[in-house]
């Protein structure tokens, strides 16, 4: 059917029993109306595409579009075909995108999967805390709405710099982020890692270590402290090497004292794995000492209610006021620990098993402190091979086969 489209006729058009009516304007090629079996009135722009698709795209319902209105955008859909537009297609795009928008993951959802599906089997507690804390700052400076494939170099770049008032934590937030984006890419959600390339501000790896003159103020200041538990767990950590945390949760059952061997639960060690470590005669006469004063509980510093020990901080605090210690950490002890196992002789290898380092690349901060017990050793393998004699080259070697068995070239 074919009239001139005027609001009166828009008005009384008759409704269909059944599907719709079409009604094609004379004045205007390819504008029409629709009349649904319900009732509803909708204008519609029909025209064929260059690739000689015929489409018929809805403009519109009466009377939120006027005819006047409705005339004027058939006009300008077939006017965009004519430049070799698909006006139809065009939309049903738009529609995708949308619809893809609404479900595309947003930064929130990617704090939320990275800290729940990477870090969370990954951390001990102490670094689940950490990567809380750098995703709080990253959502301080980059909106939780906006979506992962959003984000820019620049604006990552511009984070770290804003950061880096803290140098060393502005790079740990952006290693934080660095690695979940990786984590997206491999999820499907970006292509590419925008965190990558950022330039890192330069790090001085820290190395403290306790003189024997310091040690000693240290001991006297432990042993003078009127909070016992809290000071026996300082001076723990020094004849241990282990960390804050580990300690903390230290329970009796994965102490044997009489063969002087820890094992620690995979749950409480930074790397997440098992780390069986030997206790020396010293820490384990602390232990005793400890057990003494608590015969019952499940953790070997107790805390309120037989929850472990949370913290002793302020113990911490005086003690280091009354060792004369400056600015000396307390994970400082862990590395002095490390130091003295270095000065009486004990390898990297040794060392890095003693600490529970997964990677050896961890343990070659201490490569240094074994140059002296080297030395020594070096010296002794001189005097022996500047007068001649072999044999006693035997002493040096695990046994007398490596040598039978071409240790030597």
């Amino acid at each position: 059917m074919k009239a001139k489209i005027t609001d009166n006729l828009v008005r009384k058009a008759a409704v269909p029993s059944r599907g719709y009516s079409l009604t094609w304007d004379t004045v205007e090629t390819g504008f029409g109306l629709r009349v649904s079996a319900g009732g509803a009135r909708a204008f519609v722009v029909a025209y064929t595409t260059t690739l000689g698709k015929e489409r018929r795209m809805t403009l519109g319902r009466y009377p939120a579009l006027s005819v006047t209105a409705a005339r004027r955008r058939a006009v300008a859909e077939r006017g965009r075909v004519y430049g070799g537009g698909d006006p139809m297609q065009e939309r049903r795009d738009r529609r995708e995108q949308a619809r893809n928008t609404e479900s595309a993951p947003t930064m929130a959802d990617l704090r939320r999967r990275y800290l729940e599906e990477y870090v969370g089997p990954r951390r001990a507690p102490p670094g689940l805390t950490n990567e809380a804390r750098y995703w709080r700052t990253i959502s301080e400076h980059v909106p939780e709405g906006l979506l992962v494939s959003a984000l820019t170099h620049a604006a990552v770049q511009k984070m770290h710099h804003t950061l880096s008032h803290k140098p060393v934590e502005a790079n740990r937030v952006i290693s934080s982020l660095s690695t979940a984006l990786n984590c997206a890419s491999k999820w499907g959600w970006v292509t590419k890692n925008v965190a990558s390339g950022v330039h890192r501000n330069p790090e001085s790896p820290r190395e403290r270590y306790l003189t024997d003159t310091e040690i000693e103020r240290l001991n006297g200041a432990i042993d003078a402290h009127p909070v016992r538990d809290s000071a026996l767990a300082v001076r723990f950590l020094l004849l241990t090497g282990a960390r804050k945390g580990e300690t903390l949760r230290a329970r009796w059952e994965d102490i044997d004292l009489s063969n002087g061997l820890w094992s620690k639960p995979a749950a409480t060690t930074k790397g997440k794995r098992i780390h069986r470590t030997v206790l020396s005669n010293a820490a384990v006469a602390l232990l005793e000492e400890i057990r003494a004063r608590h015969p019952e509980g499940e953790f070997v510093f107790p805390g309120a209610t037989n929850k472990p020990l949370t913290s002793f901080k302020r113990t911490w605090m005086t003690i280091r006021r009354g060792a004369n210690l400056p600015g000396f950490r307390l994970h400082d002890l862990r590395h002095s620990h490390a130091s003295l196992m270095a000065r009486n002789g004990a390898g990297l290898l040794m060392i890095g098993t003693a600490l529970g380092h997964t990677q050896p690349s961890t343990t070659k901060r201490y490569a240094h402190l074994t140059d002296e017990a080297l030395r020594q050793t070096l010296n002794q393998v001189g005097e022996y091979a500047s007068i001649g004699v072999a044999t006693p080259m035997c002493k040096y070697l695990q046994n007398s086969d490596q040598i039978q068995n071409g240790y030597f070239d």
